[in-house]
């Protein structure tokens, strides 16, 4: 062995040691100041504990090669160190996992384009020494499999009894990914903090992930840069929380799979794009999302953004929903949905003020009242969702999609904030709220039951269909014009409707429901057949010196109340029970059956009453 060992030395500056005394073998090939090889066949076969070790510490272009140099048979995994850009090629099996020595690097090729070499259990890659930096290439023939290896990968922080970096505890301040590494996290319940990191300032990789073990990791006091193309990656379920900066030096791709992500701040470099993935869990960015960046989001989970942001580029939504937790929330950009869901979510009633395009089909969820008083545009249909008021106040007139409320409320300030296209009220409400009288013409579908406040005097022109029913609220005169088809009858509890003919108020045969509130005539019109109902609030007609006539029977517990001038004619057998209050013009009756149930009363307050028939033997109180 001693003459080996002396014939090694000269020509391969190689140093073999044995200690028998604990059956561990270790193996030392040490070489300083020019390149040299190792080649090693069967004959170089460690046991599970023993070590090959190369300190290539001086110049670049070392390697091992050999057949079966790492044990297929071992129980446990074997620990190989190199250092610099050494070269590892095999040329058979590499059956169980290995990992760095914690006291060098990993560096260079793994060559297996000539074997049918599996790795088993993946790569651990431990400790990167302070100062230096790494890379990791893997070359193989495509026949080979390699189903658990990861590419690329040069520190992968490892969880379980005694590894390094699974807990804040036993970490080493020392050893870090450096600029360029695309780092590997598992494990789990690790929080990587100041004490640890704080001599960095700034760690730069090219990209990171989270695998399926990694537990919740919490990133705290320093920022990590993510180089152009590269990519933040949570393949667990765990939520992975980085308390401090996201820089972007150019496009990023973050894929949140099902634990998500909380970011503080993300911080764009130059113009770029961050498109992110939102797999089918809810991230958030709680601070600051800057620079001239392009945010794309995409997936089946959710992005809240939640700081007052002022980042330039603008947002594409294709997937996923996006959370506006701030009416900056988008910054200063405009929002393109090309699928997936916009939600409000702030408190205050907060103005958005960013230019909106349906280009597909998307649910807006407004969970608090909110305003989108920016422009409008696009041919996808809005569905308006969530229990907010959601205040359209733009002059929308290329938005075409049309609106379709679910739940919630829908104001209107502009007479062209809906667009042109179709509102279908399939539940909550909708509101008109414009100074100037204005004239909405879009076609109105009542699905569902539908209140409809008009605070302010307001037309609508375009036709209502639907077997939904309508109720009119709101001091505001609503005027309805054209032949309206919706099926489910008009209630009436406040301010006033304005028709000039029977079918602006619904098919022919139709009902008005009064709890409050008046029916005005902006012409006279006669022979309406409708029914009325009046409920304890009462009803007014306000027949506004026309004179009319109405068939349809009366009937409820509440009072008519006839105002304006003209002339009102009943002529059906009523049976409301309130009374009748006359307050301008006539009323008239041709028997006392016209005036309502027996024994209900009649008030002439400015008004008059007049008869047309026989009254023998009413009991009616004349006040």
């Amino acid at each position: 062995m001693d003459r080996f060992k002396c014939i090694l030395q000269r020509y391969a500056d190689v140093l073999f040691q044995r200690r028998c005394a604990t059956h561990q073998h270790f193996y030392h090939y040490h070489c300083i100041g020019r390149p040299t090889n190792l080649k090693l066949g069967h004959f170089f076969d460690p046991d599970p504990v023993g070590t090959v070790t190369t300190n290539q510490r001086g110049h670049a272009g070392s390697s091992l090669a050999g057949e079966d140099w790492i044990s297929a048979t071992s129980s446990t995994d074997e620990v190989m160190a190199l250092y610099s850009t050494s070269d590892v090629t095999h040329n058979t099996n590499i059956a169980t996992s290995w990992t760095q020595d914690p006291a060098y690097f990993l560096s260079g090729t793994v060559d297996s384009s000539t074997s049918d070499a599996v790795i088993g259990m993946g790569f651990n890659v431990g400790t990167l020494n302070n100062g230096e930096s790494a890379s990791f290439t893997l070359a193989y023939a495509a026949a080979n499999d390699f189903d658990t290896l990861d590419i690329g990968v040069v520190g992968r922080w490892i969880g379980g009894d005694g590894t390094l970096w699974s807990n804040d505890a036993n970490w080493d301040p020392d050893s870090y990914p450096e600029t360029g590494d695309s780092v590997v996290i598992s494990g789990s319940n690790t929080s990587i903090n100041h004490d640890i990191m704080s001599f960095m300032g700034y760690v730069e990789y090219a990209s990171l992930r989270f695998d399926s073990t990694a537990g919740a990791f919490t990133f705290t006091n320093y920022n990590i840069g993510i180089e152009d193309g590269g990519f933040i990656t949570n393949q667990s379920s765990s939520l992975q929380t980085f308390s401090t900066g996201i820089h972007g030096l150019g496009d990023i791709l973050i894929t949140s799979g099902s634990g998500g992500f909380s970011f503080s701040n993300i911080y764009g470099l130059g113009s770029s794009t961050i498109s992110f993935d939102t797999g089918s869990s809810d991230s958030t960015i709680t601070g600051v999302l800057s620079g001239d960046v392009d945010l794309t989001i995409s997936g089946s989970g959710s992005l809240s953004l939640e700081g007052n942001n002022t980042f330039t580029g603008g947002t594409t939504v294709t997937g996923g929903t996006l959370v506006l937790s701030h009416a900056n929330g988008a910054g200063p950009g405009a929002i393109n949905m090309n699928g997936g869901s916009l939600e409000l979510d702030t408190a205050g009633g907060p103005d958005f003020d960013n230019i909106l395009t349906a280009t597909q089909d998307f649910t807006l969820t407004a969970t608090q009242d909110a305003t989108w008083s920016a422009a409008i545009s696009g041919s996808g249909t809005i569905t308006k969702a969530g229990s907010g008021d959601l205040t359209l106040s733009g002059n929308n007139t290329t938005f075409t999609g049309g609106i379709d409320v679910t739940a919630g409320e829908l104001t209107l300030t502009h007479a062209e904030a809906a667009g042109s296209g179709a509102i279908d009220m399939d539940g909550g409400g909708l509101e008109l709220d414009t100074a100037g009288d204005p004239d909405f013409d879009n076609a109105l579908v009542i699905t569902q039951d539908c209140d409809f406040t008009v605070t302010q005097d307001a037309a609508w022109s375009g036709t209502i269909t639907g077997s939904g029913s309508v109720t009119k609220l709101g001091a505001g005169t609503l005027t309805l014009s054209g032949s309206q088809q919706f099926t489910g009858g008009l209630y009436i509890q406040a301010g006033t409707v304005l028709g000039s003919a029977d079918n602006n108020l619904g098919p022919v045969g139709g009902s008005i429901h009064f709890d409050g509130g008046t029916l005005k005539y902006s012409s006279g019109f006669s022979d309406t057949t409708r029914s009325i109902t009046l409920a304890g609030g009462g009803g007014t007609i306000d027949t506004n010196g026309f004179n009319c006539t109405w068939q349809g029977a009366i009937g409820g517990a509440g009072n008519l109340i006839k105002t304006g001038g003209g002339t009102i004619t009943l002529s059906a057998t009523n049976t409301f029970t309130g009374g009748l209050t006359v307050t301008g013009g006539r009323a008239l009756a041709l028997a006392d059956v016209n005036l309502g149930g027996a024994g209900g009363g009649i008030t002439l307050n400015g008004g008059g009453l007049k008869f047309g028939g026989s009254f023998a033997d009413s009991t009616r109180t004349l006040t």
